[in-house]
């Protein structure tokens, strides 16, 4: 059961990204805090042989398949092996302790009710964007993707937010979003539908985008 708290708040913060809503929270690796946590737990729950130290059948598999992606991002791209390879241990931390520490239908349950909570949040976030008007976002494209603020004007498509009630030097987006223009491609919110495909360009431009 101890590893069951650091389970639930990486099943949180993977899915529902509070640290990007909050800023503030972005100041402490909460991510790698719940990861020790939860292995900890786990190994807690093994010394306290409430858990049994039993490896499940898909686990060389994802060894395997662990240790091919980052053979692949070594060879492709190794400027960001750290980087990936630490999301990569992250995301196998969470299966290694849900595969492994929950094996009680009680805990079950605990996970499974996590994991409908946050999706069930998820969802009324969804529902609401895809039905709130599109507002006009300044800040800066970073890949294909706007990363800002909305400052409250109501717009149809990308040339609309342009105008003298515009930042100037900044790019301009449509968001259903009052707080983010960014597109999560990683979570569950990227559902958003463009009103013009953005390029994805590692470079940062200045452009005008109408997005919903």
């Amino acid at each position: 059961m101890f590893a069951i708290p650091g389970i639930a708040a990486l099943i949180v913060f993977i899915l529902a990204r509070p640290q990007e809503f909050f800023t503030l929270l972005q100041r402490v690796p909460f991510l790698h805090l719940f990861t020790a946590l939860a292995v900890l737990g786990w190994v807690i729950d093994v010394r306290l042989r409430r858990t049994q130290p039993i490896g499940t059948p898909g686990l060389p598999w994802a060894v395997a398949f662990l240790g091919w992606c980052v053979v692949t991002v070594a060879v492709i791209t190794p400027e960001i092996l750290l980087t990936k390879t630490v999301e990569m241990a992250i995301l196998f931390a969470l299966y290694f302790t849900i595969a492994h520490g929950i094996q009680k239908f009680r805990t079950l349950q605990i996970v499974a009710g996590v994991m409908m909570a946050t999706c069930l949040f998820i969802s009324a976030v969804c529902l609401h964007q895809g039905y709130s008007d599109k507002q006009c976002v300044g800040g800066q494209e970073l890949e294909g993707e706007i990363n800002g603020k909305a400052d409250g004007r109501l717009c149809t498509n990308n040339e609309s937010c342009y105008g003298p009630d515009s930042e100037p030097g900044s790019s301009i987006a449509a968001s259903t979003s009052a707080r983010s223009a960014r597109t999560r491609s990683r979570s569950a919110f990227a559902i958003a539908v463009s009103c013009k495909i953005p390029t994805r360009s590692r470079s940062r431009s200045r452009r005008a985008r109408c997005r919903c």
